[in-house]
């Protein structure tokens, strides 16, 4: 009939597979015992906005709890340009040109001096109206 070595064999594979089987469910349940949960009402952190300066590059301000910054995105890196969380202190109170208004950027905004990054797109994006 069934020859007694080849059933001690198979006993002994099945005693094997049971055995790893029981190990590896134990070790699963410790796995997920030291996962650690994160709130959800922590993960706040969301783009609010993005705007290509390249095909593989991007400006994007992104937003994390309260806080807003202003990222530079490349291939290769991604860097803080600015905590732009508060509002500017040096909003002239002459001219003060809302965010959301299309109007033209005028060229006395920008001093020679200025070398933040509003300063740097307004004088990439200034026009000289009086050409003809």
């Amino acid at each position: 009939m069934i020859d007694p070595s080849l059933l001690k064999a198979f006993i002994t594979m099945m005693a094997a597979v049971g055995g790893l089987s029981l190990l590896l469910f134990i070790l699963k349940k410790k796995a997920h015992h030291r996962t650690v949960h994160i709130d959800p009402s922590l993960q706040t952190l969301s783009i609010d906005s993005r705007v290509n300066v390249s095909p593989k590059s991007q400006v994007a301000v992104v937003k994390y709890g309260e806080k807003k910054y202003l990222l530079g995105i490349s291939e290769q890196s991604i860097n803080l340009i600015a905590d732009v969380s508060e509002k500017p202190a040096h909003v002239h109170a002459d001219n003060p040109i809302p965010a959301s208004s299309g109007s033209a950027i005028h060229s006395t905004d920008i001093s020679p001096n200025d070398i933040s990054f509003a300063a740097f797109i307004k004088s990439i994006t200034k026009r000289d109206f009086n050409k003809n």
